[in-house]
């Protein structure tokens, strides 16, 4: 039985005080954008730092086309044992050009897919997604996505 992000949260316990905070849209540019490894080490530590100084318990990294940025983000704070958790994910637009954020994925959503066969993709893969920009059409279209594959 799949369980909801909520009762997932709700057993997540945030050190040092009594509120969990959040911010699942931190955007960064993909691998290529960075001129050597270390520039990309670099700036992704800068991140982790600066959410950590912010009192931040859990931070989403995304990047375009590709969650491997966000990846290596959460390799780095686990290796370096930072007191945050990072939620690998990135940006992907349908074909009818909604916008989704897509988290907890190891490899690329396939691109030119619509928005039924993109969400069934990341929940075969045991990712979860985030529309963005919702307006009614959008939200009459989620609505009937809700509860399938």
């Amino acid at each position: 039985m799949e369980r909801s992000w909520y009762h997932i949260a709700k057993e997540c316990t945030a050190l040092r005080k009594n509120v969990l905070r959040v911010d699942l849209c931190v955007f960064i540019d993909n691998e290529e954008a960075f001129s050597n490894e270390n520039y990309l080490n670099s700036t992704i530590k800068s991140i982790l730092t600066s959410a950590i100084i912010n009192g931040l318990d859990i931070v989403g990294i995304l990047s375009p086309e590709t969650p491997l940025v966000g990846l290596r983000a959460k390799q780095m704070a686990q290796q370096q044992q930072m007191d945050i958790v990072v939620v690998a994910g990135q940006t992907y637009i349908c074909t009818g050009k909604e916008e989704l954020y897509i988290y907890n994925l190891a490899k690329p959503v396939p691109k030119n897919l619509s928005i039924d066969k993109a969400c069934g993709f990341v929940h075969d893969n045991n990712g979860f997604v985030l529309a963005t920009n919702v307006n009614s059409k959008l939200g009459a279209t989620l609505n009937k996505l809700q509860g399938s594959k």
